[in-house]
């Protein structure tokens, strides 16, 4: 019997907490245990590692309001390094590559691939407080990251509410939390992972830049007609026209609810019972366009949309 190679989350006190649902704003401290003391306490469960994770809370007192946001740009501070069309063209007069392989264009195609009006933002507004017994805290944000690559995007939104009450002269305690995260993803930008794994399908793959470096910069990204060129040497394809054509999106939820009850029942010993609740459920949407560059003649695609005129 083996454990779980990923590491537990215990947030607050109750084991199999969702990253997910946790942002910055909401966290008060975090620890790690590792080796033997994660498994002392919590079994084969934190053969991996423990994250212990203490949320924000309300404090006794007027309520008090936060509010914290950031924005932010991304840019590529260092390309790779490859042939661009001067260098193409100069092996050719060198004789070391065919004329006819000079198709006329000068093409950045790792350039055209890189969003360059991304801007993401995240807003998190809080309100806690509470009294000698009870305190309470709520949080909502909004997320709206835009990555690098063009169509690479996550708009996430959610929030958090933590009740603490106490009783019979402080010995008991009622801990209850609610927490919940949306989120749309375009998956598409950067090279979608056609996996059947659905943890994998988020991921990139990265091919599209692949295709920036190794595909001939002489070649335009588009035909005289307007239409996207497509090559026919192995491995190579126009990321452009795969932008264009095809759709790779989540949509997912995570909710969460979890309550714990402590009590002191006498100094030093105490008792706790509590239990959690965890959904998490997607949908993902993909389609690929009859124009798509797999639907070429001869590919292993080719007719899973319809034929290609």
């Amino acid at each position: 019997m083996t454990g779980s190679r990923e590491p537990l989350i215990v947030i607050d006190g109750i084991p199999g907490g969702s990253l997910n649902l946790l942002q910055q704003d909401d966290i008060e401290s975090f620890d790690v245990l590792k080796d033997g003391s994660a498994a002392a306490i919590y079994g084969t469960r934190g053969n991996a590692g423990v994250i212990l994770i203490t949320t924000k809370k309300g404090r006794e007192g007027e309520p008090r309001f936060d509010y914290s946001t950031y924005v932010q740009r991304e840019v590529v501070d260092r390309k790779p390094d490859f042939l661009t069309a001067s260098d193409f063209r100069n092996l050719i007069a060198q004789g070391i590559v065919n004329a006819d392989q000079d198709f006329g264009a000068s093409t950045d195609l790792y350039d055209e691939l890189i969003d360059k009006q991304n801007i993401s933002h995240y807003h998190n507004f809080a309100a806690s407080g509470g009294s000698a017994n009870t305190n309470y805290r709520v949080s909502l944000f909004v997320n709206d990251a835009d990555g690098i690559a063009k169509q690479s995007s996550r708009n996430q939104w959610g929030g958090r509410i933590n009740v603490n009450q106490r009783g019979l002269q402080d010995r008991l305690n009622l801990q209850v939390n609610l927490a919940a995260n949306f989120s749309k993803s375009n998956l598409l930008g950067g090279g979608f992972n056609n996996s059947d794994d659905p943890n994998a399908r988020i991921t990139s793959t990265g091919a599209d830049f692949e295709q920036a470096v190794q595909r001939n910069p002489t070649a335009p990204i588009y035909n005289e007609d307007g239409s996207f060129l497509e090559t026919q040497a192995y491995n190579n394809y126009n990321p452009i026209s795969r932008l264009a054509n095809r759709i790779a999106e989540r949509n997912e939820q995570v909710l969460s609810g979890d309550a714990k009850l402590t009590l002191d029942i006498v100094e030093g010993l105490s008792a706790s019972v509590f239990g959690s609740y965890v959904r998490n459920s997607f949908n993902d949407r993909f389609y690929r366009s009859t124009n798509d560059w797999e639907q070429r003649p001869g590919t292993e695609w080719q007719g899973l949309c319809g034929q290609v005129e």
